[in-house]
């Protein structure tokens, strides 16, 4: 089990990097064959991509066993 604090930090993160790629996918299709705009994009992102990958959700124990 993982805290709903760290599920919606994740969520969170999730929602970031995928709207960075929707947002990617549309520079790049109106960007032609410009170095520049596709070094922009990939800064962009990695920086929507290291939140998410820095995230580390801790597992928390229940009130009691663990069913078999």
């Amino acid at each position: 089990m993982v805290s709903r604090a760290g599920l919606d930090e994740l969520a969170g993160a999730l929602y970031c990097l995928a709207a960075a790629l929707e947002d990617v996918d549309r520079d790049l299709a109106g960007a032609a064959d410009d170095p520049r705009e596709g070094r922009l994009a990939l800064e962009w992102v990695m920086d929507n991509a290291r939140p998410l990958a820095g995230l580390w959700l801790e597992p928390r124990a229940a009130g009691g066993p663990i069913p078999s």
